[in-house]
Formats: C-alpha cells, sequence, structure tokens
C-alpha cells in the first residue's frame, strides 16, 4: 500500500472537517432537536410543550448555510453535504441555521426570527457576542421589504440569535448566558411594553462535550449529542429514554453519520499518542515503584502506569487534535505529531 504525504494527510482531514460540520447542522437542524432548543433558552416557548413546538411553531423547514448574513453578498446555494467546502473556500458568511417560529401571545401568535450557530473556535480572535449581536442585526434589517415597508415598524419581528460553544474555556463549560435589550430609567418611572423595544437576543451555550455527561436538561442533550466519545446506539438510547426523542430513520442516520466522522478524528490521535502515553506511563510507574522500594511494587507501578499513560495519551492527544481540527489550524497537525516540544507546550497551553 502506498504511504500517504503529509500533505495528503492533511487534504483528508481537512476534507473530514467539513464534511463533519455539515452533519453537525443537519443533525442540529432537525425540528425536535430545535423543539428544545427553543423551549429551554426562548422565554416565549417556556410553557409551550415539545410537540406543540415541533409541530405547531416551527414554520417551513429550517435552512442550513443558504442565506447571507450579508444581503449584498451572492447567495451560495449551499445545499447539503455536497457543496459545503464552498462556505470554507468563497469566503461568503452564511446562517447556519434559519428558520421562523410562531408562538401565542396575548391572544395573537407573533413570529420569532431564530438563527443558530454551531461555534467550534472560542477565541477566534474577536469576542463571539459581537458576533451575535451582529446577525441579530442583520436579520433586524432584513425585514424591511419582507415583514413591513415604509415605516410600519410596529410590524418587526423580534430575532434571536443562539450560539453553541462546543469547546469553551473550561470555566465557562455548562454555562448558558442571555445577553438581551434592557431599558434604564435615568430620570422618573417612564412605564414602557417591553415588546416595543426588547426585539433581539443573542444566547451563547457553552457545552462540555469532555465529560458529556455533565450537565441538565438542554447542556445534557447537547454534550450527549455532539460528544465524540459515545458511540452512536448509546446516543440513541439516551435521547429516546431521557429526552422522549423518537428516533426517526433520518436522524437515527444523521447521528450515526456524525458519530463516523468523530471516530476518524480519534483513530487519526490514537496513534501518535500511544508512544508518548505509554513512555510517559512507564516513568509514571518506575518513579511510584521507587518511591515504595520494593521490587514487587516497581514492577506493579510499571505496569499500572503503562495501562494509565496509554489511557491519558489516547485522550489527550485527541483531544488536542480535536482542537486543532475545530479551530481549523490544520497546520498544526502534522507538526505537533511530529514536535514533542511543541505536543507539551500546547498541552499546557490549553490545560490538557
Amino acid at each position: 500500500m502506498k504511504k500517504q504525504t503529509p500533505i495528503a494527510n492533511t487534504i483528508d482531514v481537512t476534507d473530514y472537517m467539513i464534511q463533519y460540520d455539515s452533519a453537525c447542522k443537519k443533525l442540529l437542524a432537525h425540528k425536535i432537536i430545535l423543539a428544545w432548543l427553543l423551549k429551554s433558552v426562548v422565554s416565549e416557548f417556556h410553557a409551550i410543550s415539545i410537540h406543540e413546538i415541533t409541530n405547531v411553531c416551527i414554520e417551513g423547514i429550517p435552512s442550513i448555510s443558504q442565506i447571507p448574513v450579508n444581503a449584498d453578498e451572492p447567495n451560495p446555494l449551499i445545499l447539503g453535504m455536497g457543496s459545503e467546502a464552498s462556505a470554507y473556500h468563497e469566503g461568503t458568511t452564511v446562517f447556519d441555521i434559519r428558520f421562523h417560529a410562531c408562538c401565542p401571545k396575548q391572544n395573537q401568535w407573533i413570529r420569532l426570527f431564530i438563527n443558530v450557530e454551531g461555534q467550534k473556535d472560542y477565541y477566534p480572535g474577536y469576542a463571539i457576542q459581537k458576533r451575535g449581536i451582529f446577525y441579530c442585526s442583520r436579520m433586524i434589517s432584513s425585514q424591511y421589504q419582507t415583514e413591513f415597508t415604509k415605516s410600519n415598524y410596529d410590524k418587526l419581528c423580534k430575532v434571536y440569535s443562539i450560539w453553541i460553544c462546543m469547546n469553551p474555556s473550561k470555566q465557562d463549560r455548562n454555562t448558558i448566558t442571555r445577553y438581551y435589550i434592557d431599558k434604564e430609567n435615568i430620570t422618573g418611572e417612564k412605564q414602557d411594553d417591553p415588546d416595543t423595544y426588547d426585539l433581539l437576543c443573542m444566547i451563547m451555550i457553552c457545552l462540555n462535550t469532555r465529560e458529556p455527561y455533565s450537565g441538565t436538561g438542554i447542556l445534557k442533550l447537547l454534550n450527549i449529542l455532539f460528544s465524540p466519545v459515545i458511540l452512536a446506539a448509546e446516543k440513541k438510547k439516551i435521547l429516546e429514554s431521557e429526552f422522549h426523542i423518537m428516533m426517526t430513520k433520518q436522524l437515527e442516520e444523521d447521528i450515526k453519520h456524525m458519530c463516523n466522522f468523530s471516530e476518524f478524528v480519534f483513530e487519526e490521535g490514537y496513534n501518535s499518542g500511544f508512544e508518548k502515553g505509554t513512555i510517559d506511563g512507564m516513568k509514571h510507574g518506575i518513579e511510584q515503584g521507587i518511591q515504595q522500594g520494593i521490587q514487587k511494587v516497581i514492577q506493579q507501578g510499571i505496569q499500572q502506569g503503562i495501562n494509565q499513560g496509554i489511557t491519558q495519551g489516547e485522550n489527550r492527544f485527541s483531544q488536542l487534535i480535536l482542537f486543532l481540527l475545530a479551530n481549523k489550524r490544520y497546520e498544526d497537525l502534522e507538526k505537533v505529531s511530529q514536535n514533542a516540544d511543541y505536543r507539551k507546550q500546547l498541552y499546557q497551553q490549553y490545560n490538557m
């Protein structure tokens, strides 16, 4: 068998990540998943059942990577897996998922604009909150000539931009934060209807997929769903038993599809992490045995250290590979597999 060059391996990994990204969006866009999301973090849906949100409130089919964030950019018409790469190479910024949802309020139905984003890079070089507010603003301005014309501003619909952060900092894991418009009376007590100004809301959901069984409610659901270490069969079992999400054929296929890409990432990390983990484990075991001063304990310590080191080496290197891939740092993939010092530097930098 012909051995692939490093650049060929990088191209393969990049292609897998593009497909993995598309698979995550497709899975997240299932109405039953969106319904859990809306009920959990959007106040207008707190009192509405998952069944009603799924079958009545969410309008049509959610759009995946089709609507440009900037109206003056051409629509790339990215439809599904085959053309996902154009979003990476053409520079067009598109909403991950966009849809409309209606809900009853004060004896009438109101319409909301909803955007859901899967954010892998927690430190993209700017504040994610500002990008979320920008997306909200674009959804507000896009309503001119569609939801209202001329000066009929009372017809403006409220917008939500929900950001699901896959790799947040350690202190931010398993948190949900809401950013919205509020008012402050500087002088006097002016009375206002919040519906006249509370028109945009950005929500950040920071997951902990490294400990997928942590968290409760929507946090646990998403941790399980996007965990790279839980098999598809186990995910389906938990979704059915704990969240009463019945498996349709399409949902089952999409879960399996995403898990296949996750397994590829861990297989890539295994080969490089195995050797270093074994060496570190042997060193740890010998030191532990010497401290005991007994030869038998030394041998036991070595074996225990080997086993522990293999596991730690696999997990830690796999986490690093996932992080680099998620942040599109493809040039670093080869470097961390060949340069132990650089690998150690990244372990310390990202507290792994």
